[in-house]
């Protein structure tokens, strides 16, 4: 119970916290998975909420700039790449919306792309 303007943190953001499944897939599915329960009324019902480790690829992006997005990523619990991973990106970042390879394959995972500004 919390007192009016009070909050506290439910979930660390790391990425060092991770739970994989027996096909070495991340999952925020999984028993095992960092995650808390919030109980809500007096009939206790209940949202589950996952921490899901964040994998941003980036794609056409200056050096310079992608520089200043990378140093932000930890304070999100996130890490980078620069190749597309099937299993493990989870955002698409672009300078502009164009149909490459990674675009592509982005789409075919039903993963998310978003510009820079985004």
């Amino acid at each position: 119970r919390l007192e009016i303007k009070q909050s506290i943190p439910l979930l660390g953001l790391s990425h060092e916290i991770k739970s994989r499944t027996s096909s070495n897939v991340f999952t925020s599915d999984s028993p095992t998975s960092p995650h808390v329960i919030i109980l809500f009324g007096p009939q206790g019902s209940g949202v589950r909420l996952s921490l899901l480790p964040l994998q941003f690829t980036f794609s056409r992006v200056p050096t310079d700039v992608q520089s200043s997005l990378i140093s932000t990523l930890p304070y999100i619990g996130a890490t980078h790449s620069s190749q597309w991973d099937v299993r493990k990106s989870t955002h698409l970042v672009t300078s502009e919306l164009k149909a490459t390879a990674k675009h592509i394959m982005a789409w075919a995972c039903r993963r998310p792309t978003v510009t820079i500004h985004y």
